[in-house]
């Protein structure tokens, strides 16, 4: 039987959360799951008994390199046979039957890309969520907009099928960086992408972890390696006349770097670096409306607060 899905997975030190990622998998046998192993330290992975081993339906690459998850999903695709392409972290996991009663329906999709719905989840408090910014676009919205949206915005490379002959005829690869990996092959699918479809179903559970989800992990080389991406696809969206869709850089790192103890001139004058000249007036703008409207909002809360507490106090 030919491979449909070819499920890619990177993973470092983290053995018990892969082992729950690839359970979250059905053993079939259209379905192929690629773990691409970052050269993970033997202290904490048992490699004699590695997750996945004990299955007919998964591929394990271990490689000795440690250049991050980017280059684990390239030596993950170049070994991908399925007609899909789907990516997942190690530490999150499929919503179940996902693939049997959703992604199924899908196969003969003349799309490029599919786009699912996903759930935030917080797992040190369980809440879940959705991406506000996909459910105010698809409220507000009208169609090519909304279409625009997934194609340019939507940064993340879960979530989501892609048919492998859009990246391999594209020569579409993922940014061997320590983070932001997944933004510029995001850009790149969408825009190479001749059709695309966006279903409203949840498929994917991303989770939050404090101690070692790359996104909460804030320091100088992963801010740095963020704004060497973000300016990549500014740079590629300006070229192709779509600078609508161009990341503020302003709004996204300013607070990243005042957490790790930059000052706000020296915070402000990096960022500069970073924006095109021809975005600066704009972005520099609107940056500075929002910590105008921002202060006015903590301003307004803290006097409300108060007001509160003297009300309170009077009673007695």
């Amino acid at each position: 039987m030919s491979i449909i899905y070819s499920i890619i997975i990177p993973h470092k030190n983290c053995p018990d959360l892969l082992q729950r990622c690839i359970d979250s998998v059905p053993e079939r046998k259209d379905t192929e799951i690629i773990v691409v192993d970052d050269n993970s330290d033997p202290s904490k992975v048992d490699f004699l008994h590695f997750p996945g081993s004990d299955r007919g339906n998964v591929k394990l690459i271990f490689t000795k390199e440690g250049k991050g998850a980017g280059y684990a999903r390239n030596v993950g695709m170049d070994a991908a046979q399925g007609k899909w392409l789907l990516f997942a972290d190690a530490d999150d996991v499929f919503v179940k039957n996902a693939l049997d009663s959703e992604m199924d329906k899908q196969i003969d999709s003349d799309a490029d890309i599919i786009f699912f719905d996903v759930d935030w989840v917080n797992v040190d408090t369980g809440d879940i969520r959705r991406n506000w910014k996909r459910k105010k676009m698809i409220m507000k919205g009208d169609k090519e907009t909304i279409v625009n949206w997934f194609r340019y915005a939507s940064r993340q490379p879960w979530g989501k099928m892609l048919k492998k002959k859009l990246i391999i005829g594209n020569n579409i690869r993922f940014s061997e960086t320590v983070a932001g990996n997944d933004n510029y092959f995001s850009l790149l699918s969408g825009f190479f992408a001749n059709t695309v479809h966006i279903s409203h179903v949840v498929i994917y559970k991303y989770i939050f972890r404090r101690d070692g989800n790359i996104s909460t992990n804030i320091n100088q080389e992963t801010i740095y390696a963020k704004m060497n991406e973000a300016s990549k696809r500014n740079d590629f969206l300006i070229k192709n006349h779509l600078s609508h869709w161009c990341t503020n850089i302003f709004y996204e790192y300013y607070f990243s770097l005042r957490i790790i103890g930059f000052n706000r001139i020296d915070a402000m004058t990096l960022l500069k670096k970073y924006t095109p000249n021809r975005l600066l007036p704009l972005h520099l703008t609107g940056f500075l409306f929002y910590l105008i409207m921002r202060s006015v909002y903590h301003w307004v809360r803290s006097r409300s607060i108060a007001s509160t507490s003297i009300n309170h106090c009077n009673r007695f």
